[in-house]
């Protein structure tokens, strides 16, 4: 089963809810409690909407928790709008195709 985190508010930096905190989308990404496998392993996915009009978006296959360029661009991207994954595959390839795409 895969996880999600939505947000709408004023701007803050990603890390605010999915580095940082002790249960963040990262934490769990690692310690799946109500899932069949414990792990979300199989990418992650976030996209954002900034002061451009068209939303960035940042995808990979690596875990969530082991991906540091994500979690340096989460530090410095601020959004008041912005959707995260972490993808647990159930079946289908772990590729970039997979971890969704927020455009």
């Amino acid at each position: 089963m895969c996880r999600w985190l939505a947000y709408s508010g004023p701007a803050i930096p990603l890390s605010t809810l999915l580095t940082r905190p002790d249960h963040s989308l990262i934490d769990q990404s690692r310690h799946a409690t109500q899932n069949v496998e414990t792990t979300n392993g199989d990418g992650i996915g976030v996209g954002w909407y900034g002061q451009d009009k068209t939303p960035g978006v940042y995808r990979d296959t690596h875990p969530a928790w082991n991906d540091a360029n994500f979690r340096h661009l989460s530090d410095h991207i601020r959004s008041g709008l912005f959707l995260s994954h972490v993808r647990a595959a159930t079946g289908t390839p772990v590729q970039n195709t997979n971890c969704h795409e927020w455009r």
